[in-house]
Formats: C-alpha cells, structure tokens, sequence
C-alpha cells in the first residue's frame, strides 16, 4: 500500500503567511498522526538553502524528522522564479538547481519538485527550450540519485495534456517524471475528452510523483484550488486505482492555500489511507 507524505508548504504561505508554522511544529504533529513522511517546502520559512546552509542545520533537519519517524517523501526546489524556457538564464537556472540539488542531497531527499514559471503560452520553441534545460538538470540529478519531479500547473507554462506529454517526451531522461497532482489535473483536462483519468493513461511511464488534493475546478491565486479530499471533484475514488498502479512509493497530501488546514491532518490522512487501500 503506499505511503501518506505531507506538504509542509500548507502551512507556510496563503492563509498562513502571516504567522507560518514552524517546519519542527509540522514535523512533530505528522508523526503524532500517523503519517509515513513529510514533503519538504525547500524555501523559507521553512527549510531554505539560505537557513539550512550548514552542517549543523542540515543535522538538525535530519534529526527532527527522524525523531518523529518520518520519511522524506521529497522537496521543493527553490528556483527563484527562473524560467527554463529563457535560453539567456539557462546557465543560472542549471547553477541554482545545482544548489537545490545539493540540500537535498545532503538532507537524503529522493526527489525535487520543480515547475516551468512563466505564463502559460502556446510556444513550441520555447517547450523545446525547457525540455533542453530540464535535461540539462536531470543529467545533474542522476549524479546525485535523485529525481526530479515536475508539475504542471494552470498558472505556468505548459499546462495541457499535450504540453505535458511533450515535454516529458522531449526530456526524455530517466531522471526526470512528471509530477500528478489531482487538482491540477482536473482543471488541465477541463477541455478534453476522459478528465484525468485519461491523463493519466497519456502519462503511462512518466509519473514519478503523485499529489493528493481536491478541487472543484476553481482556481485561487492563479492555480488550483486544493480542497480537503473527498470535498471537490476530482474523482478521487474513481482515479484511486490507476493512482495505485503507479510506481511510486509515497502519495503526498496538498492542502496549499486552504484555511484551517492544520485541524484537517488527521481527517486527511485517513482518507488517505481509505483511497490507498481501495487501490490496493
């Protein structure tokens, strides 16, 4: 059955970023509730290059997850909002994953969760462009064992199921896989034929990564909206089994942006665990 991970990003930014929990406070609480691993929000407030820079804090992250009996289900990169399609940053953009890729490294992260920024846009050079720069990282990240997991969402780039299958095809590299996070899925499919379920199947040998959030096809601060499981409509009962099917160990909660996330964990991870069976 797979392992439930948690984003602690949900409780850094959105209705939390006036007063972020502390990454120590999320850690501790997830292995009080059960949960198998914690995502890691790989920028401030919580686990940045710029704080976790030494040794000492690398230790001290480490300690505090394997204290509360937690994996690490991945992290997110921090790109600083740079564009892989922007050929004249492409050497900086490869130099800042090179620093995302060393925290994680040497936190034992499997996996970087990373996106194309920019708007969306109907651009075949600049896919190409991408695809050429994200190879250009997943050469680096297979020195390192990790992969990269990207994610398409509706406020970025190349956010159709088409856009996604091509970049993934133009990639091409065994280190690199898409990231499927369900609520971005439903508003990716709105205007094709099967949903995500037929995504999915499009997708067939490159998913590394899944998310786990409802929607009912709005949007809040560009992307998806991410509502409690089972409170949108995602399908997360009818997606469950090819979810299931996956070759991924872990299925990570992402509740970002959603108020009163912090009372919901456990109510989440119990759906959670109900979906995973019914998969199994």
């Amino acid at each position: 059955m797979k392992k439930i991970s948690f984003g602690s990003w949900a409780f850094a930014f959105g209705p939390y970023a006036g007063a972020p929990v502390p990454f120590d406070k999320i850690v501790a609480r997830l292995g009080e509730l059960g949960y198998d691993a914690v995502e890691i929000c790989g920028r401030s407030p919580h686990v940045s290059m710029e704080s976790c820079s030494s040794a000492e804090a690398r230790a001290e992250v480490k300690k505090v997850i394997s204290d509360a009996g937690l994996g690490i289900s991945g992290i997110t990169g921090d790109m600083a909002g740079l564009n892989p399609a922007n050929e004249s940053t492409r050497e900086k953009y490869l130099d800042r994953f090179a620093q995302n890729l060393e925290l994680a490294s040497a936190l034992g992260a499997p996996g970087i969760r990373i996106d194309s920024a920019g708007p969306p846009r109907k651009d075949g050079p600049a896919l190409a462009r991408a695809a050429e720069t994200l190879r250009g990282a997943a050469e680096k990240a297979a020195e390192a064992s990790i992969k990269i997991h990207w994610e398409f969402e509706p406020c970025f780039a190349f956010n159709s199921p088409t856009e996604i299958l091509q970049l993934a095809e133009k990639v091409d590299h065994p280190n690199f896989g898409v990231l499927f996070d369900t609520s971005h899925a439903l508003l990716a499919t709105a205007d094709s034929e099967g949903g995500p379920a037929a995504l999915l199947d499009q997708l067939a040998g490159k998913i590394n990564a899944v998310h786990l959030a409802d929607c009912d096809g709005s949007r809040i601060n560009g992307t998806s909206s991410h509502f409690p499981l089972g409170a949108g409509k995602a399908g997360l009962p009818s997606l469950a089994p090819k979810l299931g099917a996956l070759p991924v160990d872990y299925w990570t909660i992402d509740m970002c942006f959603w108020p009163g996330a912090w009372r919901l964990m456990a109510a989440q991870l119990a759906y959670a665990k109900r979906l995973a069976a019914s998969a199994s």
